[in-house]
């Protein structure tokens, strides 16, 4: 495409009634030369939105590369004797976002039939201790502070944790009534949030699709869903953003393991002495950033936005990952000037 072919065919978009009140800006280069073939507003500051997915999926490629696998620590504090563990079992998260996800990595179940399996090789049937499960991996908050409230408590707002779990999301199933207006009820929560009240107020609607939405703000206990959902159903799916991935997982450990017949005593206990029992592998990077990029995963985005981080500087947090994505494309020569950015996946306004 020549200049002058660009410029007619950006004429006859701009044109369009629909964009009158529109902020446009394009930049058209051609990738074998690095020529410049068109530019409308090129310098001027736009809001990306999720197309800012490519930049941080194409900064984790470079940093570390498409087989890269984030993993997932087992181990166990305290000594074991006659098949008594006075401890506590440990997961460490490494910030894989494929743990426990319903389409990438290890299934929820299959994660948890590990730890089990870990912990009855090595002839313990009681854990006079606790279940830990940390998520230190990443620091500062999971869920950029410039993300609308409107957002926080939808599942493509699921923060970023050094434990993800479950996509740091979760179903809620509701049923509906036959009249426009109509009541709902709650049928199923899967897994429900810890120490968290949902407060129902959606309504049955003539409009057959999903327009409710889960109001909730990250660290309280009370999500209050909203909106309207179709009428007549029986069973209608939404899903939540998990706040505290870390204690669902806990509650999960703590169910599986009494299913297998290991008693945990839940007390606190403190030892020096430790064992590692494994890590569990996620996929490799490449398979993350194709599914990120495919379903717009806001989640894993700012996940790898924070490994950046981590890996730049040392800095696993929004602002340290920001910061090592701007200087890695700064040293390859990327004029950053008019460049703000809040998170890795486009989901802030600011």
């Amino acid at each position: 495409m020549n200049s002058e072919k660009a410029s007619i065919a950006f004429d006859e978009f701009i044109a369009d009634p629909n964009l009158q009140s529109a902020n446009i800006g394009l930049t058209i280069v051609n990738a074998k030369t690095r020529r410049e073939v068109f530019n409308y507003n090129g310098k001027k500051s736009l809001i990306p939105a999720s197309s800012l997915k490519m930049v941080t999926a194409t900064t984790a490629m470079e940093l570390f590369g498409g087989d890269h696998i984030f993993s997932t620590k087992l181990n166990l504090e305290g000594e074991i004797e006659n098949g008594i563990l006075e401890g506590n079992f440990v997961v460490t998260g490494g910030g894989d976002p494929t743990l426990g996800h319903p389409e990438l990595g290890i299934s929820a179940q299959d994660f948890i039939d590990e730890c089990v399996e870990a912990v009855i090789t090595q002839g313990i049937h009681t854990i006079n201790g606790d279940i830990i499960c940390t998520d230190h991996f990443f620091s500062g908050p999971t869920l950029s502070p410039s993300v609308s409230i409107d957002n926080s408590g939808n599942y493509y707002a699921a923060g970023s944790s050094g434990l993800h779990w479950r996509g740091n999301s979760f179903d809620i199933k509701l049923s509906s009534e036959t009249l426009d207006g109509g009541s709902t009820r709650i049928v199923d929560v899967n897994p429900k949030p810890v120490g968290i009240e949902i407060v129902n107020e959606v309504t049955a609607s003539n409009i057959n699709r999903d327009l409710a939405y889960i109001h909730s703000i990250p660290g309280s206990n009370q999500m209050i869903i909203r909106g309207t959902i179709p009428k007549g159903r029986t069973s209608f799916t939404i899903r939540g953003s998990l706040h505290d991935p870390a204690k669902t997982l806990r509650r999960e450990l703590i169910q599986g393991f009494a299913q297998n017949g290991i008693r945990i005593s839940q007390n606190k206990v403190f030892s020096e002495s430790k064992k590692e029992l494994g890590s569990i592998e996620g996929d490799p990077l490449r398979e993350i950033v194709r599914y990120m990029l495919f379903e717009s995963d806001n989640s894993m985005a700012d996940c790898l936005l924070k490994h950046i981080g981590k890996r730049y500087k040392n800095d696993g947090s929004f602002k340290g990952g920001v910061n090592s994505l701007q200087d890695f494309w700064r040293e390859h020569g990327v004029n950053t000037k008019g460049w703000f950015q809040c998170d890795g996946s486009g989901l802030s306004r600011y």
